[in-house]
C-alpha cells in the first residue's frame, strides 16, 4: 500500500486477490479511517455506477464480496487500483483500459454455448422471488461429510462468486417447473449478476456423474475437485479445499 495523502491510497492487485474476490485495504488505510473489524461496509466502483457490492471487512484488513469488480474488470496481478473513504462507502478507481467490453473473451464451442446460461434461463423457470439466507459467522473444519461442505461453503461464500439462497426442497422445483431427473441440492445467486444459480454440493467432484447430469446444474460446489474429466461436470466447479488453502497461505483471511 502507497499512502497518497489524507484520503486516498493505492493496492496492488495480487492473484489471491483474484482468486477471493476482493482486495486488502492495508493497515494504514483501515487505522486512519477508523475502519472496524468484522463490519459490513458498503463499496462504490468507478465505471460501475449501478453495482452496489458489500463485504466484511476481517482481521488482516481484506475485503471480499467483489465479484463484480472481477467480472466487469479484466484485472492482473501488479495492476494498481486507487482506494478511498467518505464516511458512506469505500471508493475503489480500477485502471479504466482493464474494463472488459461485450464481446470480448474465447469464442465457446456450441455445446458449451448450451450451458453458458443458467438453468432459469435455459429452461424458462417461472421468476418468483426466493428469500436468500444471510450466513453468520462461521469457522471452518475439515468437513466429513457433503453437510458439513454447506458449513464451509457458509465461511467462504463472500469470496467467490456466489451467496447461498435457501435448499432446493421439492415443492420450490415444483413450483418453478424446473424439470430434472434428480433433484438438486441448492439453489445460489451470482454476486455479480444477481442471477439464481443450480448447485449440487459433493465431497468430491467425481460423485456429481452418478446420479446427476451436467446440463441440469450451474456450479458444483465440492471439498475436493478430483475428476479428470472436465466434459462431465457443468461450466462451473468450486473446489473449497484449494480455495481455503490459498487463501490462507497468503494469510488474505482469519477465519
Amino acid at each position: 500500500m502507497d499512502v497518497l495523502g489524507t484520503r486516498d491510497m493505492k493496492t496492488t492487485i495480487r492473484q489471491s486477490y483474484i482468486d477471493l474476490r476482493g482486495i486488502n485495504l492495508g493497515a494504514a488505510f483501515v487505522k486512519e479511517h477508523g475502519l472496524q473489524f468484522g463490519q459490513k461496509y458498503p463499496m462504490q466502483i468507478d465505471g460501475l455506477p449501478d453495482a452496489e457490492p458489500i463485504g466484511t471487512l476481517d482481521r488482516s484488513g481484506f475485503i471480499g464480496g467483489l465479484s463484480v469488480l472481477y467480472r466487469e474488470f479484466d484485472l492482473r496481478v501488479g495492476d494498481e487500483l486507487d482506494i478511498s473513504y467518505d464516511e458512506a462507502a469505500i471508493h475503489i478507481a480500477p485502471p479504466a483500459h482493464r474494463r472488459i467490453t461485450p464481446g470480448e473473451g474465447v469464442a465457446a464451442t456450441a455445446e458449451e454455448t448450451d450451458l453458458t446460461a443458467p438453468v432459469f434461463e435455459r429452461q424458462g423457470l417461472r421468476h418468483i422471488h426466493i428469500e436468500p439466507y444471510a450466513p453468520g459467522n462461521l469457522t471452518n473444519w475439515i468437513p466429513q461429510t457433503e453437510a458439513d461442505v454447506y458449513m464451509v461453503f457458509g465461511a467462504l461464500s463472500e469470496y467467490t462468486d456466489y451467496r447461498y439462497c435457501c435448499g432446493a426442497s421439492q415443492a420450490l422445483i415444483d413450483r418453478l417447473g424446473y424439470k430434472v431427473k434428480t433433484k438438486p441440492d441448492a439453489f445460489l445467486i451470482h454476486r455479480a449478476t444477481g442471477q439464481y444459480m443450480v448447485a449440487e454440493f459433493k465431497m468430491n467432484s467425481k460423485e456429481f456423474c452418478l446420479n446427476h447430469e451436467k446440463g441440469d446444474v450451474d456450479v458444483v460446489v465440492c471439498w475436493e475437485d478430483d475428476e479428470a474429466d472436465r466434459s462431465k461436470l457443468p461450466p462451473t466447479v468450486l473446489g473449497l479445499k484449494k480455495l481455503l488453502e490459498k487463501a490462507l497461505k497468503e494469510g488474505e483471511i482469519d477465519l
